[in-house]
C-alpha cells in the first residue's frame, strides 16, 4: 500500500445503538456503548465533563 491509499472498513451493527450511561453532580459523565462481542474492558469508554458550552458531548448524553 502507497502513502496516497487510503482504507475504510465499515461495520454495520442492525439493532438499536444502546449506552449504559452514568451522571455525576451534573458535571461529569461515563458513557459506555453496549457492543454485543466486545464487554467490560474491551468496550470503549467515555468521561465527559460539561464545559458549558452548547456544542460538545456531555449535553448530548445529558
Amino acid at each position: 500500500m502507497t502513502a496516497q491509499q487510503t482504507v475504510l472498513e465499515l461495520h454495520v451493527y442492525d439493532e438499536t445503538i444502546r449506552y449504559n450511561l452514568i451522571i455525576v453532580d451534573r458535571a461529569l459523565c461515563v458513557v459506555q456503548p453496549y457492543l454485543p462481542q466486545a464487554r467490560g474492558v474491551d468496550s470503549p469508554t467515555f468521561v465527559i465533563t460539561d464545559n458549558t458550552a452548547e456544542e460538545g458531548l456531555f449535553p448530548i448524553f445529558d
